[in-house]
């Protein structure tokens, strides 16, 4: 995902929901042929809770990854797509 934003005003109503669902609906189908195992997003600080939710995972914490979120204020996270067959 290259970026995701949804206004201000518009936060809260289930936007960005209902576009993660989409674009793991369609990554889930496609891995099926084009091997395709996680969605992964660097997640804005505001925003870590927001993926969480959704069921992404925070990668391991590393060096690279402290640095990361203490100048970009950003954390990497990822959806297992093979946790989605479970409840496809």
């Amino acid at each position: 995902v290259g970026r995701l934003a949804v206004d201000k005003r518009w936060q809260k109503k289930g936007i960005g929901r209902t576009i993660m669902a989409k674009i793991a609906a369609q990554a889930y189908e496609s891995s099926e042929t084009a091997g395709l195992r996680l969605i992964v997003v660097q997640a804005e600080k505001e925003a870590i809770n927001f993926y969480d939710k959704l069921g992404f995972v925070p990668v391991f914490e590393t060096r690279e990854e402290k640095r990361r979120f203490k100048s970009r204020h950003t954390r990497t996270m990822f959806l297992d797509l093979l946790a989605l067959s479970d409840i496809a």
